[in-house]
């Protein structure tokens, strides 16, 4: 439908909450696009830039976010992404609007939960908010063909899971009601 637009390995495609208006597009380098809701829109701009920081890698990157549920009242947005350096990192973060939802800002990362990548792929990185309030934040199982760590089948960790967290309590997080132990 959007023909007169192009990315650069876009990983997800979002709506704000309540706002059929615009559409956001993340790309693997560190990019959330956004661009009006038009078939014969020819043009993105950006909402976040976090391309200098982003690691994207083997199947690594910005690879997905998450708009708070009350955006842009909340004017929060949490990415997950891998971040450059070594050894591979993948972080759940949190960013901040200041201007009522159009961008969003770089410098006020809060991280919210990092976790180490043993391989550079099978990183996962899905991200969003349930029908309960609560993030739901996916992590692969940390690489290698055929799981040779088993993390897929390992409780004791955070890869091959989904973490069900409330962002709406203390600082950073807190573990979400009725989680498993």
């Amino acid at each position: 439908v959007y023909t007169s637009l192009s990315f650069s390995s876009p990983t997800v495609l979002k709506q704000a909450p309540g706002d059929a208006t615009r559409w956001f597009v993340g790309e693997k380098g560190g990019y959330i696009r956004v661009f009006a809701n038009n078939a014969s829109s020819s043009a993105t701009e950006v909402f976040l830039d976090i391309a200098g920081a982003v690691n994207a890698a083997g199947e690594g990157g910005l690879l997905g976010f998450a708009f708070h549920p009350d955006f842009p009242l909340t004017p929060e947005v949490y990415v997950s992404y891998t971040r450059s350096g070594a050894p591979l990192v993948s972080y759940v973060s949190r960013f901040f609007s200041n201007d009522d939802g159009q961008t969003l800002l770089a410098g006020t990362e809060e991280v919210i939960l990092t976790l180490l990548q043993p391989q550079s792929n099978h990183n996962g990185g899905d991200i969003t908010f349930g029908p309960d309030g609560y993030l739901y934040v996916s992590f692969g199982d940390g690489g290698g063909s055929g799981d040779p760590q088993g993390n897929g089948q390992d409780d004791t960790n955070l890869h091959g899971t989904i973490v069900r967290i409330d962002v709406n309590a203390a600082a950073p997080y807190e573990i979400a009601p009725g989680n498993p132990n």
